[in-house]
């Protein structure tokens, strides 16, 4: 979180705890309150405040969002619906759905909704986060590398 709004933040949630009309200033549902109700309009009104929260807000939740979607969810499922020969490398994907890029949506892996194309395109897809995944976990390991012993880092 920028200093900036770390400071603003902690303001307005001490005017809150501090304001005759927070019930309980031990209580996140009391004090969240406060600020929504007594000093709503002036956080409004900082300049760039609000858009920086809100943004923070919407990254949480769709970060939650994501963390939600299970694409292993009906994959037993859905092995009834192929053919016997596909059913042992179905079971080894484990997945009931898969991204396609070019369709920028998750596809079922169920005959007829996913072409051979889509698959392949899925394949490489998964191939590149996977490198990419790798590379930044080099990347770490060699920042750690460049890091103390006492695993701390003094900021200049």
């Amino acid at each position: 979180m920028p200093a900036e709004l770390h400071n603003r933040s902690r303001f307005w949630i001490d005017k809150a705890k501090q304001h005759p009309k927070t019930i309980n200033p031990q209580s996140n549902t009391s004090v969240q309150h406060t600020l929504m109700t007594v000093f709503w309009r002036r956080i409004y009104g900082e300049e760039g405040f609000c858009k920086i929260a809100v943004g923070r807000f919407f990254n949480e939740e769709l970060r939650r969002a994501n963390a939600r979607h299970d694409d292993r969810q009906g994959a037993d499922d859905q092995l009834a619906l192929w053919p016997d020969a596909y059913r042992p490398l179905l079971k080894q994907i484990d997945r009931a759905e898969v991204y396609v890029p070019s369709r920028k949506e998750w596809v079922r892996l169920e005959p007829g909704e996913i072409s051979r194309s889509n698959v392949k395109e899925a394949a490489e897809y998964l191939r590149q986060q996977g490198r990419e995944t790798i590379r930044r976990g080099d990347w770490l390991d060699a920042l750690a590398e460049l890091m103390p012993e006492d695993d701390r880092l003094a900021a200049d």
